[in-house]
C-alpha cells in the first residue's frame, strides 16, 4: 500500500469525517483503508481506490500517480481529474438530473494527487435497460445543453480533439498490431484474420478524426462506463 496513505492520521481524517457525517464534532475513531481498485499497475498509468471507513463513516479516496513529463495536452493528462475537481468546474454543470460526486477535499503531493470523494452505495447492483436508457438520455442532456447556448468551458487542462491526440500514443501499438494479434488474449476481441481490415481502418483514422474536430463540439464525460 502507498506509504502516504497507510500513514493517515486523525488531524486528516477529522475534517472530512465532520463532512461526511454532518456531524461538526464527529471524530475518525479507529479506522481501516482497503484498496478498492487499481495502483501503480493499474489503470491509465497508476490510478489507486482507496475505502478509508470507521464507525458511522465511509470515504473513498482517489490517488492520481505522476506521470513525469507528460504534457497538459496529452489525451489521458495524469492531473486532468484532479484539476476538475479542485476547479470547482462541476458546480457549474447543468442541470439534467446527473450528479457529480460530493469532493470533500482535494491535496496534490510531489508524486501523486488526492482526492477525497463521498462513498455512494449502490442502490441496485444490476442495472435493467430502463435504467441503462435513462442514464443515457440524461447523459444527451448533458452534451446537448451546450449545443444550445451554455458556454463550453475554457480551461487549459481539458482535453480539446480528443481523438487527434490519441493518434501518436497510438501509432507504436499499430505498428505492432501483427506481433500482438497472435496473443490468444487479445484474439478473443480481435481475430487474427482481420489484421488487414483492422489495418485499413487504422490508416483512415486521421481523417475521421480530422472530420470529428468540424462537427459542432459539446463538453462530454468520456468516460461514462458501467
Amino acid at each position: 500500500m502507498d506509504e502516504r496513505v497507510s500513514g493517515l492520521t486523525a488531524e486528516t481524517l477529522v475534517p472530512l469525517v465532520r463532512q461526511a457525517t454532518g456531524n461538526p464534532l464527529a471524530v475518525p475513531g479507529a479506522w481501516v483503508v482497503e484498496l478498492m481498485s487499481g495502483g501503480w499497475g493499474g489503470a491509465v498509468g497508476g490510478t489507486a481506490l482507496y475505502r478509508v471507513r470507521g464507525e458511522g463513516w465511509s470515504l473513498v479516496l482517489k490517488v492520481l500517480y505522476e506521470r513525469p513529463g507528460e504534457p497538459v495536452a496529452a489525451p489521458v493528462y495524469w492531473k486532468r481529474e484532479f484539476e476538475m475537481y479542485r476547479s470547482g468546474l462541476l458546480a457549474t454543470l447543468p442541470p439534467t438530473g446527473l450528479r457529480p460526486p460530493t469532493v470533500y477535499a482535494t491535496a496534490e503531493f510531489p508524486e501523486a494527487c488526492w482526492v477525497w470523494l463521498a462513498d455512494i452505495v449502490e442502490e441496485r447492483p444490476v442495472w435493467t435497460l430502463d435504467d441503462y436508457h435513462l442514464v443515457a438520455r440524461r447523459l444527451g442532456w448533458f452534451n446537448g445543453a451546450y449545443l444550445m447556448g451554455l458556454p463550453i468551458p475554457a480551461a487549459s487542462w481539458l482535453n480539446v480533439h480528443f481523438h487527434n491526440r490519441l493518434l501518436e500514443p497510438l501509432s507504436e501499438t499499430f505498428a505492432g498490431l501483427g506481433e500482438g494479434l497472435k496473443r490468444p488474449l487479445i484474439q478473443r476481441a480481435l481475430p487474427l484474420a482481420e489484421k488487414d481490415a483492422i489495418t485499413a481502418i487504422w490508416q483512415e483514422a486521421p481523417r475521421y478524426a480530422d472530420m470529428l474536430t468540424k462537427l459542432p463540439q459539446t463538453l462530454c464525460h468520456n468516460d461514462a462506463f458501467r
